[in-house]
């Protein structure tokens, strides 16, 4: 009889919560929808953007619609988010156009080394511009609807043993990079790009295997280990990681008007540019903070020396383009526009 009274009192209590959960006209109506996320939830970007922005979604639509976040590639591997938000596994994403070489030819542009690009905040808002104004760009991202768009902060170079102050000083460093354009640039400044997936920077740092890394603010507050780099150089814009926060069309078309526009009241080019703000920019705060306080010996790199940089890897600008042109893209007008944008945003 015991037993059976607290097996009872145990179904009253889930039922009440039950009916507490999901009853009520605002909870009847609300529409979930899944949103892939590859960071995990200890990760600087997951409470600093993911988060604040489902939950102004849930405020703008009145809670009509919630978001909720599958972090750490749960719903399927980074590279395959496109296709995840395409055919409606994920309903939304967030996406680094780096992770599918090829499929985002032009908006790579923005990724090309000491783009005057000052902060996230910008670097996001004029990946949204260069998004509205070239159909061409518009195609890259076919089969998805485009929420925002995202930025880093500039990568900057960690290192493990020895401080970096000008460019002689890269020579036979072993520095760790994704691949492509990134490796061309480290290639052009001296030192050794070595592939090596984030997870593995620890191990590598610890063997010897790499001398260190260019990374941007928010890895370096989630992402490495920042007892193994004793140095840094600032002020040298390697290149900055755009990335991109899409809806499944399927998904969209079903909201009501009202629920779209006030998803977009938090999305579109000023979300874009608040998330770069408040994420990576924040990022970057953070981590001159933290680099001050554990004693990491930090040098600023002084205009001239960014100039000798920039134009060591010039060269790699002319390449993309005309490899782009080739293929019939008008590279030489969106590069010629983001640059008016920077100048535009950077004053």
């Amino acid at each position: 009889m015991r037993k059976f009274l607290i097996i009872s009192f145990f179904g009253i209590f889930l039922t009440g919560m039950t009916l507490t959960v999901f009853s009520g006209p605002a909870a009847a109506k609300s529409k979930e929808l899944k949103y892939a996320t590859m960071n995990p939830t200890t990760a600087w970007i997951h409470p600093n953007w993911y988060v604040p922005w489902a939950e102004r979604v849930n405020k703008a639509t009145k809670g009509r619609v919630t978001v909720k976040i599958y972090p750490a590639q749960t719903l399927g591997k980074a590279p395959e988010f496109f296709d995840l938000v395409k055919s409606g596994i994920a309903d939304i994403a967030l996406g680094v156009q780096a992770f599918n070489p090829g499929q985002f030819p032009l908006s790579d542009i923005l990724t090309l080394p000491f783009l005057p690009i000052p902060s996230a905040e910008v670097g996001a808002r004029v990946m949204w511009d260069i998004y509205e104004k070239f159909p061409e760009i518009q195609k890259e991202y076919t089969g998805i609807k485009i929420l925002h768009f995202g930025s880093t902060d500039a990568y900057f170079i960690v290192t493990r043993q020895k401080q970096v102050r000008k460019m002689e000083d890269l020579k036979g460093l072993k520095l760790r990079v994704p691949g492509g354009r990134a490796a061309d640039t480290i290639k052009a400044l001296g030192a050794i790009p070595v592939a090596v997936r984030m997870p593995e920077l620890y191990m590598a740092l610890e063997k010897g295997v790499l001398d260190g890394a260019p990374i941007p603010g928010e890895a370096y507050m989630g992402q490495v280990p920042q007892n193994k780099l004793k140095y840094a150089i600032m002020d040298v814009p390697l290149w900055i990681v755009p990335f991109w926060v899409a809806i499944n069309e399927r998904t969209w078309k079903k909201l009501s008007k009202e629920d779209q526009d006030a998803i977009m009241s938090v999305s579109g080019a000023e979300g874009s540019a608040a998330y770069g703000k408040d994420t990576f920019d924040a990022a970057k705060v953070a981590t001159m903070k933290r680099m001050k306080e554990i004693g990491v010996n930090v040098t600023f790199a002084p205009p001239e020396e960014r100039a000798r940089w920039a134009a060591a890897t010039k060269p790699i600008h002319e390449k993309y383009l005309a490899e782009l042109e080739a293929k019939g893209l008008p590279a030489r007008e969106v590069y010629k526009e983001i640059n008016r944008l920077l100048e535009k945003y950077g004053n």
